[in-house]
C-alpha cells in the first residue's frame, strides 16, 4: 500500500484520536501529509512552551503560521479552541486534547514510515520547517560522538563557520546586539531570538545535554549541524571543546 494510503488509513482507523477535518482525501500526496502532520505537531510544542511561560493564552493569537508552495497551515486560539485553517478545510480541537493530538500523528509518522527512532525526539519546529520535507529519505538514525570543534554551521548554499564564528556564539560573548532573528520563523510565539538563545544556554546549564533528549542533529556523515546551533555553540561556551553525543540522520539520494 502506498505511505500516503497508510497514513490516511490509519488515521481513519483510530478515530478516537481524530481531530475534526472531513477534508483529509484532498491530501494528494505523501508531501502534501508529511507538511500537515509536522505542523499539527509543531501546535503541540507551541501551546506548551506558553503554558511552561505562564503566558495567558488569548484569543486570535497565532501559534503556528506556516506556508511552503502552495501549502499554508495556520492555527490560532478561540474560545480555549485550537482553530487550524489550512488547503484541507478548517477544523479544531480543545486545547486540552493538544497532547492526544501530538501523540497521534508522531505515532502515525512513526508506523508508516516504519522508522527506527521516535520522532519525537526531533524537535516539533525543525520537524516543522526542514526536516518533513525528508521523512521518507530516512534510511536509519544513531548517535554518535564527535568533538565541538569538528562541527560547523551552514552559511548559505556552499559556505559553513566554526561555532566560535557564530552570531549565537558572540552574543554569548559581547550581548544582545549579535543576536539576530532568524528568517525561518524558528522560535516560538512571543519570542525572541536572543529569548530562545538564552533560553537554550540556561537550560543546558541547569539540566544538561541532551536536555529532553534533543541532540544536535547531522545529516550521514556530514559535519554540519542541521537543527541545534544554539544547543552546540551553549556547550562550547560553557565547557570548551568537549566530545558530545550527535543524533545522525542517515538519508537516501533517492
Amino acid at each position: 500500500m502506498h505511505i500516503l494510503a497508510l497514513k490516511i488509513k490509519y488515521l481513519k482507523e483510530n478515530k478516537k484520536f481524530l481531530i475534526k477535518c472531513n477534508d483529509l482525501d484532498l491530501i494528494s500526496s505523501e508531501f502534501e501529509f508529511n507538511f500537515f502532520a509536522s505542523n499539527i505537531i509543531r501546535i503541540y510544542e507551541e501551546v506548551k512552551f506558553l503554558k511552561e511561560k505562564h503566558f495567558v493564552i488569548e484569543d486570535n493569537v497565532s501559534i503556528v503560521d506556516n506556508k511552503y508552495d502552495n501549502m499554508f497551515l495556520r492555527a490560532f486560539f478561540l474560545n480555549n479552541i485550537i482553530i487550524v485553517n489550512c488547503n484541507y478545510g478548517k477544523f479544531e480541537f480543545e486545547i486540552d486534547e493538544v497532547d492526544q493530538v501530538y501523540d497521534y500523528y508522531c505515532e502515525c509518522i512513526n508506523y508508516c514510515y516504519k522508522l527506527s527512532f521516535d520522532i519525537r525526539k526531533i524537535d516539533p519546529i525543525y520537524l516543522s520547517i526542514f526536516l518533513w520535507k525528508r521523512i521518507n529519505k530516512i534510511k536509519y538514525v544513531c548517535i554518535d560522538y564527535t568533538y565541538l570543534d569538528d562541527l560547523y554551521v551552514p552559511l548559505g548554499k556552499s559556505d559553513k563557520r566554526r561555532l566560535e564564528e557564530t552570531d549565537v556564539y558572540k552574543t554569548f560573548l559581547y550581548g544582545k546586539k549579535y543576536c539576530i532573528d532568524s528568517v525561518f520563523n524558528s522560535n516560538h510565539v512571543n519570542e525572541s531570538s536572543y529569548d530562545r538563545t538564552l533560553k537554550i544556554f540556561n537550560s543546558i546549564k541547569n539540566y544538561g545535554y541532551p536536555y529532553r533528549k534533543q541532540y544536535i542533529i547531522l545529516y550521514n556523515n556530514e559535519d554540519l549541524i542541521r537543527d541545534g546551533q544554539h544547543r552546540a555553540c551553549s556547550l562550547k561556551y560553557i565547557y570548551g571543546n568537549i566530545k558530545v553525543p550527535v543524533m545522525r540522520i542517515f538519508l537516501s539520494d533517492r
